[in-house]
């Protein structure tokens, strides 16, 4: 009979240790949290012009400008600059928020915590599985989005599929990694020279939608309501990962704009990669004579109006339409 509260056969490791371990950690998050919620995180929009700070509590505590973009004229630009800021400011605190956590803490192996995988996993994998089967777990979890949970349940679905499935499911894989492609036109992923919508004669040809990723440009198919062409740009201006404008399918883009066109619809993120591109797209558009417009921001369907931010509610504001 097994001890009380051992396992038959034993199991690799202390379990006391375990605890002991996990107890410290926890002690160690509860440390790391307080020590974040006393931080403050600066970031700047526009050059400088546009300083936002938020604390580790994601409550802004300053905000400042410089006069030279307060202009009664431009009243658009020094709000988008805001946003801009306040968005970057939050987005540093999630990282710092995140590298702090996996900095500090020692987690025992074989321990997984909102999908992070700790040092010493693998070894725990081959305790129990066989090599096959952890490998198998290894490469899903490369996955986004995959943690090592998901990556286990998969894992032991697919072995337990069909062999023809699973054939099919590695086929499917391979054939697409060897046949998709980027759209000649407008560099969306398809499985030939011009997707289905370059090729559809009664789009609008004379609109295109610019977008950051094919991703976008599905979400936007999916309202059945857009009947021009799309312009995948293949990422967004964001001078802090070291992506410039011609990293990006800008030069494309004019190009395609030699051809008549009568308008281009900007339809970045709102984030502050997607905001510059955004605005350096429109500097660029604008001499042509090409008429240049932004998608509108505002109150999501079903969302609360005591829950969004300012910035989207003025937005929402200014956007309003006649019913």
């Amino acid at each position: 009979m097994a001890r009380r509260g051992g396992f038959p056969g034993g199991m690799p490791g202390n379990m006391n240790n375990l605890m002991k371990q996990a107890q410290k950690m926890q002690r160690q998050m509860e440390e790391a949290q307080k020590q974040l919620e006393d931080a403050e995180v600066t970031a700047k929009a526009g050059g400088g012009a546009v300083e936002v700070t938020v604390s580790g509590k994601k409550e802004i505590t300053k905000v400042k400008l410089s006069e030279e973009v307060v202009d009664p004229d431009d009243i658009e630009m020094l709000e988008d600059l805001i946003m801009a800021a306040t968005n970057e400011a939050l987005r540093q605190i999630d990282e710092q928020s995140q590298n702090t956590c996996h900095e500090r803490h020692t987690v025992p192996s074989g321990i997984y915590v909102q999908n992070y995988r700790w040092p010493g996993w693998r070894s725990v994998l081959m305790d129990f599985y066989s090599s096959e089967i952890s490998k198998l777990i290894e490469e899903l979890s490369q996955l986004p989005g995959i943690g090592a949970k998901t990556a286990q349940r998969l894992a032991f679905h697919i072995i337990n599929m069909p062999k023809e499935q699973a054939k099919s499911l590695s086929d499917a894989i391979i054939d697409a990694k060897e046949h998709v492609r980027y759209c000649k036109c407008c560099y969306t992923l398809t499985d030939d020279e011009l997707c289905p919508i370059c090729k559809d004669a009664a789009r609008d040809h004379k609109t295109i939608m610019v977008v950051e990723n094919t991703r976008d440009l599905v979400a936007y198919e999916k309202t059945g309501k857009y009947e021009g062409v799309y312009h995948v740009l293949g990422g967004a201006i964001s001078p802090m990962l070291g992506i410039g404008p011609a990293d990006i399918r800008l030069k494309e883009l004019m190009v395609r704009l030699e051809k008549d066109v009568n308008e281009v619809i900007i339809a970045t993120n709102s984030s502050l990669e997607g905001e510059t591109t955004a605005m350096y797209i429109s500097k660029l558009i604008k001499p042509t004579g090409i008429k240049v417009t932004r998608i509108a921001s505002g109150v999501p369907v079903g969302g609360d109006l005591e829950y969004i931010d300012e910035v989207t509610l003025l937005r929402a504001l200014q956007g309003r339409t006649e019913i």
